[in-house]
């Protein structure tokens, strides 16, 4: 019997569930929650085998009917509990300026105006809905898209070269999504993540990332190690520095060996390094101001930082570098989210998705970035809102205490 196409299949489920969606958004589009899971998971399907670039748009689309109820809430409540945006700001409008240069004038601009909308999509609901409603529904937009994804394997278009991507259109994809599902699980508590942790490395080796599994790792150390004091997390970095390390090679090594379709399922014949040699070559010809934001070729990838260079040359270039510097200083009260921007800078320095708005893993990276409160404001709603994560922080697993 003829195994039914994966695109006629989806034509199938498309007709079946499309009036149900169509009903559930008209219903609901109006709830912040229901509208950032929305926005979010519109995004993240746009990289798949039947997305489409345009639906990202679904971030400016969602986040209409709630933008002004944010902007009179921001006018009402000060001081804010949110990571103050200028670095963001300044970046943005570097962007916008390296038009004046740039080697591609159209992707400039669309790459720009993407930050443009990404940055009203995180204000107005990190502004609307709680640290602790955000993450909850930041995991389960990710646990949907794994599971699906995990559905995907049993058929011949989840696998690609002997490597799992789902239903997105590239392994590596998949294993980013699954890293940071990772991350958002040791928020839910000892009975969420004793599951969603394995699961996720299991996963995230099948697709064969180095840097998702790198990443991973790196993040599940770092929350160890804030839960120990300070003496005993100098001895785990001696301990873990000479053993993971050669661990982490011996386990590669012994990936490698295993083959699926003739294929390495971590890839022994493909690494970055023509890339980044192609890279370094191409910042040398356009050292000072850089080809502009969104304007390098596509031989100037897998390497976030390269990329920055890139496009900005070595007089600009220390904005993008203030903005990842931000990153860690608007994590450091929260341990998880400490230890999910040190997985993200690691896992950046093998993909290119650090500072491009248009990449869908960074909105979810961000959203949970502002869900961190950086004071205690004096509005009585928002102090609500800066404590709230901490009272459902489960006794088995408390990153709040292990910050203290």
């Amino acid at each position: 019997m003829d195994t039914v196409p994966l695109t006629l299949t989806l034509i199938f489920t498309g007709i079946a569930f499309a009036p149900a969606l169509i009903w559930l958004i008209i219903l609901f589009h109006r709830r912040p929650a229901f509208a950032l899971a929305l926005g979010l998971g519109l995004s993240l399907l746009s990289v798949t085998q039947f997305g489409h670039p345009a639906m990202r748009v679904a971030l400016a689309v969602v986040l209409l009917p709630h933008l002004p109820a944010a902007i009179k809430k921001i006018r009402e409540t000060t001081p804010s509990v949110l990571p103050p945006l200028l670095p963001f700001s300044i970046f943005t409008v570097l962007a916008f300026v390296s038009l004046l240069w740039s080697r591609m004038p159209m992707d400039t601009l669309t790459a720009a105006g993407a930050w443009v909308i990404l940055l009203l999509f995180l204000l107005t609901f990190r502004t609307l809905l709680s640290a602790e409603t955000i993450r909850r529904t930041v995991f389960l937009v990710l646990l949907v898209i794994v599971a699906v994804c995990a559905v995907f394997l049993l058929l011949p278009d989840g696998w690609w070269e002997g490597r799992a991507r789902g239903m997105f259109t590239n392994a590596n994809t998949l294993g980013i999504v699954t890293f940071l599902f990772v991350g958002s699980s040791l928020w839910r508590g000892l009975k969420t993540w004793l599951w969603a942790v394995p699961a996720g490395l299991v996963l995230i080796t099948a697709t064969g990332s180095r840097a998702a599994l790198m990443a991973a790792i790196v993040t599940l150390l770092v929350v160890l190690g804030a839960q120990l004091g300070w003496r005993y997390r100098i001895v785990l970095a001696g301990v873990a520095i000479p053993v993971l390390y050669p661990l982490y090679f011996w386990v590669t090594w012994a990936l490698e060996q295993l083959s699926a379709d003739s294929t390495s399922i971590l890839r022994t014949s493909n690494t970055r390094s023509d890339r980044w040699e192609a890279a370094v070559e191409f910042i040398s010809v356009n050292r000072w101001l850089g080809a502009g934001h969104g304007a390098t070729p596509f031989m100037v990838d897998h390497n976030s930082y390269f990329r920055l260079f890139a496009e900005f040359g070595m007089i600009l270039s220390f904005v993008g570098v203030f903005v990842v510097l931000s990153y860690v200083w608007w994590s450091r009260r929260d341990p998880v989210m400490l230890a999910l921007t040190v997985g993200v800078l690691v896992n950046t320095f093998f993909e290119d998705w650090l500072l491009s708005a248009g990449a869908s893993m960074l909105g979810v990276y961000l959203i949970l970035l502002l869900s961190t409160p950086q004071r205690v404001s004096a509005d009585p709603d928002d102090a609500v809102k800066a404590q709230v994560g901490q009272h459902h922080q489960p006794t088995s697993f408390s990153p709040v205490a292990a910050g203290r």
